[in-house]
Formats: structure tokens, C-alpha cells, sequence
């Protein structure tokens, strides 16, 4: 189950930083589903709402595991200090596009039965 297994994580990286790495592990059905809760409140945002940011900022430190090529040390804690917002934005849609894949896709396999099947 990718979602419950540490060792299982996926790159994510910046279209304007070839260098910095930023890993994730696979969200459960329910972070997932609050990840797309807050797509769609940022959606609806018809201005600016600082706390979409700090809920965008929650969320990737849901998933983040690690990061590489950076000047500074991994701390979760520091993401808003190293990503622009509209870093964080593009973090947070890879992530949830790498992180919605399910092991038949994820193994290069055409479809769920193909996954159960023995040879």
C-alpha cells in the first residue's frame, strides 16, 4: 500500500530549478480528498485569502518528505521560506498529480486485474 509505506516516495520539481528535488510520499484517500477541498476553495477565492496560503503551505507539509539541491537543511518548517507561493502552487498540483496514481500505474500495468493476476 503506497500510502502507508515510508519508503515509497516520488520527485516533484520546479519548471524554474533544474537542481532542487522535493520529495513526497503517496496521500491516503483522506488527505487527498482535503487536498482537493482546498483546490476548489482557491477556485472559488475571488481575491487573494492569505489563509488559502497557510492552509496550501499545511498541506504540501502533509506529503513533504524531504528535499535535495537546496541551501538549506530539510525542515518542513522552512518550506514558506524557500518556495515563492507560486512555487508552492506548482508543488502542490505535482504532487497531487504524481500522487493520485494508483500500483497498477504506478507498476506500468494496463488495469487493477492485470495487478492481482499470477502467472
Amino acid at each position: 500500500m503506497l500510502a502507508l509505506d515510508p519508503n515509497e516516495r516520488f520527485e516533484a520539481r520546479l519548471s524554474t530549478d533544474d537542481v532542487a528535488v522535493f520529495w513526497f510520499r503517496y496521500m491516503t484517500g483522506r488527505e487527498y480528498r482535503m487536498a482537493l477541498i482546498l483546490d476548489q476553495r482557491r477556485k472559488d477565492a475571488d481575491t487573494f485569502d492569505p489563509e488559502i496560503l497557510g492552509s496550501l503551505y499545511d498541506a504540501l507539509r502533509v506529503a513533504l518528505v524531504g528535499w535535495d539541491g537546496l541551501p538549506v537543511a530539510y525542515d518542513p518548517a522552512k518550506l514558506e521560506d524557500v518556495t515563492t507561493p507560486g512555487e508552492a502552487w506548482e508543488l502542490f498540483y505535482k504532487s497531487l498529480q504524481t500522487g493520485r496514481l494508483s500500483v497498477p500505474e504506478k507498476n506500468g500495468l494496463g488495469s487493477a486485474s492485470d495487478a492481482s493476476s499470477t502467472p
